[in-house]
């Protein structure tokens, strides 16, 4: 049985998004800190982990972008799961009687309204969710509440005295990703392959023009081609060669948009041992197996210092944890 870490308490979001990311088929290894998942994989302890990237509300979890680049651990999978912040309490606790919330920051950042409507309620930064959840129950006082998921309070022992109060709830998402030691095997079937099958088949459209049963036939495959091929995601860091030079990273940057490779994310974090240079962390859709993706690459190679593939998988599906969530989907 795999031994998959995640940053947090049981009851995290994390821990959720490692089963999903991972299968059921795993002994969840709850850590301190982001780093300790990293250097589990590294040394062997554990076999892989779950770390959150972004979400869609508070942005970029900037400590896993700088360990991505430190440890170079292969990125396998993501799923972006619907997040739904609850209050919980000590039970019998009513909302008048707290005087301080306790959460994770990204927590306490993504319900910064609730603390807006309750201005005699201090925020707390924990290091953890569901840690918080945790430490409510064992300080025993009704005046601390904590932000976590409604599973989290549960398995605490808390009373959950709203939920939902999320500044945007039903659209806050946070993406995670799946890291291992090893990288994943990717299907034969890529983007590239799709556009391929898709233009023998518009051809074979044109051919038949004078016969409609046959056009309508072949549009139809021609539309099932393309929306069955799983989409291919490719995650990379580079840094320029020459950052200070004019229009040097739009031109880093053209090496996908003048192939049609869409990019889905760009971020940018400072390089740790250069002042005010950067490394820049893109992902965009297809696979290091199509051509138009080699020559992107290598094309990449002549603006920048290094270029990295931190991995490539099939893009992840959004989810929505159910109300009976335990311990695995």
């Amino acid at each position: 049985m795999k031994k998959i870490a995640f940053q947090g308490r049981r009851g995290a979001y994390s821990e959720s998004a490692a089963y999903y990311l991972f299968g059921n088929d795993i002994e969840v290894v709850p850590m301190d800190t982001f780093e300790e998942i990293f250097q589990g994989i590294e040394t062997g302890a554990v076999d892989g982990g779950a770390i959150p990237i972004e979400n869609s509300t508070a942005g970029s979890i900037y400590d896993n972008y700088d360990l991505l680049y430190k440890w170079r651990h292969p990125i396998v999978a993501e799923v972006k799961l619907q997040i739904s912040h609850s209050l919980c309490v000590l039970p019998g606790t009513k909302l008048e009687d707290l005087r301080e919330v306790l959460s994770h920051p990204q927590g306490l950042a993504q319900c910064s309204r609730f603390f807006g409507r309750n201005s005699n309620i201090k925020s707390t930064a924990f290091y953890d969710t569901a840690g918080s959840a945790e430490e409510v129950a064992r300080r025993g006082d009704k005046t601390v509440g904590a932000i976590a998921s409604a599973y989290a309070g549960k398995f605490y022992g808390l009373e959950i005295l709203a939920e939902g109060i999320e500044n945007l709830p039903g659209v806050n998402f946070t993406r995670f990703y799946a890291i291992q030691k090893t990288a994943a095997e990717l299907p034969e079937y890529g983007r590239a392959n799709a556009d391929a099958d898709c233009e023998k088949l518009a051809q074979a459209n044109s051919e038949n023009e004078q016969k409609p049963q046959k056009l309508a036939q072949a549009n139809f495959v021609n539309i099932a081609f393309a929306n069955s091929a799983p989409v291919i995601k490719t995650t990379l860091l580079f840094m320029l060669k020459d950052s200070g030079k004019s229009g040097t990273l739009y031109a880093a940057l053209g090496c996908f948009a003048k192939r049609g490779l869409n990019l889905t994310r760009i971020e940018s974090r400072p390089h740790p041992d250069r002042p005010w240079e950067y490394i820049f962390y893109i992902s965009f859709e297809g696979s290091p197996k199509d051509a138009i993706v080699v020559e992107a690459l290598q094309e990449l190679q002549s603006y920048s210092d290094f270029v990295y593939r931190l991995g490539s998988f099939v893009e992840g599906k959004t989810v929505k944890l159910g109300a009976g969530w335990t311990s695995s989907p």
